[in-house]
């Protein structure tokens, strides 16, 4: 039988629809931040493997799990504008700037002090994770007001599927602490119960940033493709699937002061990106 013409006029559109590049309809993101008034800002082939990012000065910071080097970036074109030698080659995951210091996180836990931002080389110390067992750190949080940071498992053997353990590094001190001291769940009981969830999400965070404004937590993984916001007891209060197409594989998180959003992707088999997304203020 043939098909009739409302048959292949719905084909088309059908047709036309699937490949359309990204459809905001079933995603969304925290208030004050909406998916249509995004900004994708192309980064080079360098930052392919970037993995953390951080605002400092009207600039971004950012480092990839390769090499021991800070990149400063201008946020608009993406253009690198001078790159600083801090440690060997590693498994760099991510950076954030606390009292104007940066610190950098390596996979095995140990973080990175560098006190000089502007010449070619930081000086700076080392400190070490000496907890038994096999891990995998991608996340360092710094919260307000508060000398010490927060490292959170990415996959540690300690840990089940869908939770992650938090390590606390006393700044004063020097000393990070070996017994967890809460964890990160994605299981859907521990979830708000205002999100739906259509699957189980693996915890895995990837990256974590205070907002400027609001001052909670905002957390992204890359493997369970999801973005959280937490209050600064990391009791989850909003859950968000990101969608894999535009997310390809989103590895760090940063907000300038007026709050806007910034996430990095990894390049994968495509470029590396810059994904920013304009404060709209809590309307």
């Amino acid at each position: 039988m043939k098909p009739n013409l409302l048959h292949l006029v719905s084909l088309l559109l059908l047709g036309i629809l699937s490949c359309q590049p990204f459809s905001d309809q079933d995603y969304k993101l925290p208030k004050g931040y909406n998916l249509k008034t995004r900004t994708q800002i192309d980064l080079p082939k360098k930052l392919r493997e970037i993995s953390g990012i951080a605002w400092h000065r009207d600039e971004i910071l950012a480092i990839e799990d390769e090499n021991g080097i800070i990149y400063r970036i201008d946020p608009k074109s993406g253009e690198i504008l001078s790159e600083q030698k801090f440690g060997k080659p590693g498994d760099y995951e991510d950076i954030l700037i606390f009292e104007d210091k940066a610190w950098v996180l390596r996979s095995d836990g140990a973080i990175f002090q560098v006190e000089n931002l502007t010449g070619k080389v930081g000086e700076g110390n080392q400190f070490s994770f000496e907890r038994k067992g096999q891990r995998d750190f991608e996340t360092l949080l710094a919260i307000p007001n508060q000398n010490q940071l927060f490292l959170i498992c990415k996959t540690c053997s300690w840990d089940k599927k869908q939770e992650a353990s938090i390590f606390r590094f006393d700044i004063m001190s020097g000393k990070l602490s070996e017994d967890f001291i809460g964890k990160i769940s994605t299981k859907k009981e521990d979830l708000p119960k205002e999100n739906e969830i259509k699957r189980n999400l693996e915890a895995q965070p990837s990256s974590a940033a205070i907002h400027p404004i609001t001052e909670e937590i905002f957390m992204i993984s890359s493997s369970g493709k999801w973005l959280m916001v937490l209050d600064q007891e990391f009791h989850p209060k909003e859950i968000y699937e990101l969608d894999p197409r535009l997310f390809n594989q989103p590895e760090g998180i940063t907000f300038d002061p007026k709050g806007n959003l910034y996430i990095s992707n990894e390049g994968g088999k495509g470029k590396p990106n810059l994904l920013f997304f304009p404060y709209q203020g809590d309307s």
